[in-house]
């Protein structure tokens, strides 16, 4: 038999998985292959100025004072009516950090107009790494509308740690700073 059987490939591979994941040289490394592994660019979502639908922006720093709205990509199979109906509740903005760099930022208030009028918390909701705001802009999953809904009250959420726009490095030591621009 001239190739390696498919046990001996099975064995390599989960060797090779275990030497990459459990064996790397510094914790910093762990938390750069596990936590940190963006989406490509563009992937899940991507944002347009109103005054011309047909560009996309690349960075945040260029939406400062216009007005502009995220397109989410259709990760599922439902209708572009099903997104049309969850963007209608969703307020995109562009926040700025103490340290300077600018985050993309959407508001979503419930969907029953009688709720703001009781509730005074908000979310701040910061999505799990590796995902960005395009993947919770989804129908039929866990979505920011959703968790408005469910909690009665305002949600906000932001793009984490420059996965598409933002100004900043990828690093969890500065999920404080976005939080704090947001409030």
């Amino acid at each position: 038999m001239l190739g390696k059987s498919n046990l001996t490939v099975v064995k390599e591979m989960a060797c090779f998985m275990c030497c990459y994941l459990l064996c790397p040289p510094t914790p910093d490394s762990i938390t750069r292959k596990m936590a940190f592994h963006p989406p490509r660019k563009g992937q899940n979502y991507t944002v347009h100025l109103y005054e011309n639908t047909e560009i996309k922006i690349k960075n945040a720093s260029k939406l400062i004072g216009k007005e502009f709205f995220i397109k989410p990509a259709q990760l599922t199979k439902s209708p572009s009516s099903d997104y049309s109906n969850l963007m209608r509740n969703i307020e995109c903005f562009v926040a700025r950090t103490i340290l300077g760099s600018y985050l993309i930022c959407v508001r979503c208030c419930p969907s029953r107009s009688d709720i703001n009028d009781i509730r005074e918390e908000v979310v701040i909701f910061s999505q799990p790494n590796a995902s960005d705001l395009g993947e919770y802009l989804q129908p039929f999953y866990v979505n920011i509308p959703l968790m408005a809904d469910v909690f009665e009250t305002e949600v906000y959420a932001f793009d984490y740690s420059g996965f598409l726009l933002q100004t900043t490095p990828t690093t969890d030591a500065l999920i404080s700073f976005y939080m704090h621009a947001l409030s």
